[in-house]
């Protein structure tokens, strides 16, 4: 049976209405993330992180709620986000919704893209949502749904993407490699509401700027 987590990193807040419809997951929170969900009225089954950025006051909130949370040390090997990333695995989630990665430094934002294509490449299902974007990563099939007209980029990641194949785009793939080296798959649109994308190997990140 399938599980879905809704993990809250650190960085740009979600709004409300881009997460309504998994408020009911098991809810990972990353760090200073713990401010996101308190604004939401979301309360994490577990906190992760070494709380240097996480508020006080919002820690006593989520301790007092029944939160678990799992304090490491600031020398650690491992980002805030990869903590929850492991955290809903052990859990038991197929699924991860990821919010609250980008915003901040650069290098943070670049990291956070690894760290949820390692999770990927594990067989669990990775997307993200946030006010830009929103995205997901492909390691055989996967289903996109926009309006007519909009931009999905598909993007290879951590090597070429091998025999790519889509449905529903305006400039369709058959069985193509798309190389890690080049640009290619930027800027492609939905020919319909929905689209499906699959891929012998490798690895894609299939981005839908909002």
């Amino acid at each position: 049976m399938s599980r879905t987590a809704l993990i809250i990193a650190a960085g740009d807040a979600p709004a409300a209405g881009l997460v309504t419809d998994i408020e009911d997951s098991v809810v990972i929170v990353a760090d200073g993330g713990l401010a996101s969900a308190r604004l939401l009225g979301i309360v994490p089954a577990i906190v992760v992180g070494d709380l240097d950025s996480a508020r006080p006051a919002d820690l006593v909130w989520a301790e007092g709620a029944g939160s678990d949370c799992r304090r490491f040390p600031t020398d650690k090997d491992y980002t805030d986000l990869e903590l929850a990333l492991e955290a809903a695995v052990a859990a038991g989630c197929d699924r991860l919704v990821v919010t609250g990665v980008r915003g901040g430094r650069p290098d943070h934002e670049l990291s956070n893209v690894a760290a949820l294509a390692g999770t990927a490449r594990q067989g669990v299902s990775v997307e993200t949502r946030s006010g830009e974007e929103t995205t997901m990563y492909v390691t055989s099939r996967g289903e996109i749904t926009g309006a007519i007209g909009s931009i999905v980029s598909l993007l290879p990641h951590g090597g070429d993407a091998v025999r790519v194949t889509t449905q529903g785009l305006r400039w369709p793939l058959h069985g193509e490699t798309l190389s890690s080296f080049a640009s290619r798959g930027v800027s492609n649109e939905m020919s319909h509401p929905r689209a499906s994308v699959l891929i012998e190997s490798g690895l894609l990140l299939v981005v839908q700027p909002n």
